[in-house]
């Protein structure tokens, strides 16, 4: 496996591989419910942040072809702290960050990383750009074996986009470059934790109180989106270094919630009807191998982002940073890339 992916993993275990038990090992649907809300309303605005990371390079246009560059780039963006905690609690684990201020005022990081490749247009003053990452659940077993014999858990990431961007200035006696742009992201991905064997769900339809338990059971946090966004940027590409700024909006098509998946679900008393359960609960699916909870989520996003690049010939080191202005998260990304 190679360095990025052990960077990606080495945020996912700070993220998973700390997480404790909690004392109650009985959770209201209803508070289930709530605390799933919070973290899927904040991942609608995280994820197409998140799915932004890669093909934020320096150069705001790097010329017709013969140019091209290729590389990589490896980051983070974060989400609401007391959001992502208060769903983890629910289902019997915590994590070991409710005394950093720091982490509870910049959010939880959501890893990502990608390989890129950008080539210049033929005739008119354009390039185009594109990005992957992946990283199955199978290789990210195997990594967390590492850490611990006993994980439990897996991450299932798949980042695909691309993107134009049209040169409006070009100048090259006071060098700046500045282009707009429009690019497509589309972000897959889960986070699989095994929960306490002994953890059970309560709840009350029509006056009657019930219980749910499962063996061996299983969570998996699901999300997905599609983003679309036109962007502009400017930079100035010095000899040694180019700094850059830029901004983008979007708008998403996003999916997120939890599945548990168990080889057999008990509910207590005898007689509950589980669509009865699914309607007063909002499930979108539940049987005897389990419940799942997914909404779906639109919404525009605005984003900036800036930094430099350090140029070593053909060598670019490129430090990104960026800003989530309508849900005030953060990013930053780090890449490396070869470019002429």
């Amino acid at each position: 496996m190679n360095n990025s992916k052990k960077i990606i993993f080495g945020l996912l275990v700070i993220f998973l591989l700390a997480a404790s038990p909690v004392f109650s090992l009985d959770t209201d649907f209803e508070n289930l419910q709530s605390a799933a809300d919070k973290v899927i309303d904040e991942l609608a605005g995280s994820l197409p942040f998140n799915s932004t990371i890669g093909l934020n390079w320096s150069d705001a246009y790097i010329g017709k072809i013969p140019s091209f560059g290729i590389g990589a780039s490896i980051g983070a963006t974060t989400i609401n702290f007391t959001a992502i905690t208060d769903l983890l609690a629910q289902f019997g684990t915590d994590i070991p960050f409710n005394d950093s201020s720091f982490i509870k005022g910049i959010g939880f990081p959501i890893p990502a990383y990608t390989a890129e490749l950008r080539i210049g247009g033929i005739v008119i003053p354009m390039d185009i750009g594109f990005k992957f990452g992946l990283l199955k659940p199978e290789s990210s077993q195997k990594l967390l074996d590492k850490f611990t014999s006993d994980a439990g858990f897996g991450l299932d990431y798949m980042l695909i986009g691309g993107d134009v961007r049209y040169a409006i200035i070009d100048k090259k006696v006071f060098p700046i470059r500045l282009s707009v742009g429009f690019g497509v992201n589309y972000m897959k991905g889960g986070i699989s934790a095994t929960i306490p064997a002994d953890m059970s769900f309560s709840g009350d339809i029509g006056g009657v109180s019930f219980e749910v338990k499962q063996t061996d059971p299983k969570m998996d946090v699901l999300w997905k989106t599609l983003n679309f966004e036109l962007k502009t940027q400017v930079s100035f590409p010095f000899k040694i270094i180019t700094p850059y700024v830029g901004a983008g909006v979007s708008y998403s098509l996003s999916e997120a919630g939890y599945k548990v998946s168990t080889p057999n679900l008990e509910i207590t008393p005898v007689g509950i009807d589980l669509e009865d359960l699914k309607d007063v609960y909002g499930f979108t699916d539940i049987s005897t191998d389990g419940f799942e909870y997914i909404k779906k989520i639109n919404s525009f996003n605005l984003r900036a982002f800036g930094g430099l690049s350090l140029n070593l010939v053909f060598v670019r080191l490129d430090l990104t940073a960026m800003y989530n202005i309508l849900n005030n998260n953060f990013g930053t990304t780090v890449g490396l890339r070869f470019q002429m």
